[in-house]
């Protein structure tokens, strides 16, 4: 399926639709990259999408996140971990595609959210710009 095969509204309200089903999880589905400018970011709103991440990231799709510099220290631990992490791994070598067990992590986005930011950043799914 394709965006253009979804039934976008033309617009959303959080007391009208439910945002998360109706609109993130079919377009991240269908989707490889997702850009997004935000005023505060947590990883809870990710955790939110998992079911539309797993097949956004087996896609081979990317998240670029622009977002104020105020995160919570659990957040702002799991970006680090993903930067260090990732910095390793490309010094160590370039990772030709994503195995099937990491993708198993993804599957429990929702319960290991700060695993999985790491995760996605080490893998350069992920970058986040403050």
């Amino acid at each position: 399926m394709a965006l253009t095969d979804i039934d976008i509204n033309i617009q959303y309200r959080s007391d009208a639709n439910d945002l998360i089903n109706d609109f993130y999880i079919p377009c991240l589905s269908n989707s490889t990259k997702y850009c997004r400018s935000v005023g505060f970011f947590t990883s809870a709103a990710l955790a939110e999408c998992a079911k539309g991440i797993y097949p956004f990231i087996k896609n081979g799709g990317t998240i670029r996140i622009v977002a104020s510099p105020q995160l919570n220290e659990k957040d702002l631990e799991a970006f680090k971990k993903g930067y260090t992490e990732r910095d390793a791994l490309i010094t160590k070598a370039l990772f030709a595609q994503i195995s099937e067990e990491s993708l198993n992590l993804l599957n429990d986005f929702q319960r290991r959210r700060f695993d999985c930011i790491t995760w996605l950043i080490k893998h350069g799914k992920l970058e986040l710009k403050l």
